[in-house]
């Protein structure tokens, strides 16, 4: 019997395979975590651009309103789609919160 085959070392390639895999799954995680990073980056940058542009769009609609006397359309329709929302959502939620009461007074039966 020869016991130093059991606890044998690893040999160098398999060493030399060990670090390329640990370092292929640090680098594939790090990349990841880059791409993430850069595509919420992106986001953010750009909601604050759309807020200050519709900010500015609001003011010129205003300011235009004033200058030439005519209601300011966009701001009509912004009310109109903002109604719709609030009512739908309204709507949606009131239904969610009866199906779960009744199912919940249905469980404690």
């Amino acid at each position: 019997m020869h016991p130093f085959l059991i606890t044998a070392k690893p040999t160098r390639w398999q060493l030399l395979l060990r670090a390329t895999r640990r370092a292929a799954v640090a680098g594939t995680v790090l990349a990841a975590h880059v791409g993430l990073g850069a595509v919420v980056l992106v986001l953010r940058i750009a909601r604050v651009i759309v807020t200050i542009a519709a900010t500015l769009a609001a003011w010129l609609e205003m300011y235009l309103a004033d200058r030439t006397g005519r209601p300011p359309l966009g701001q009509t329709a912004g009310m109109g789609i903002a109604h719709a929302f609030t009512n739908e959502f309204t709507t949606a939620r009131a239904h969610y919160a009866h199906a779960y009461a009744t199912d919940y007074e249905g469980a404690q039966q």
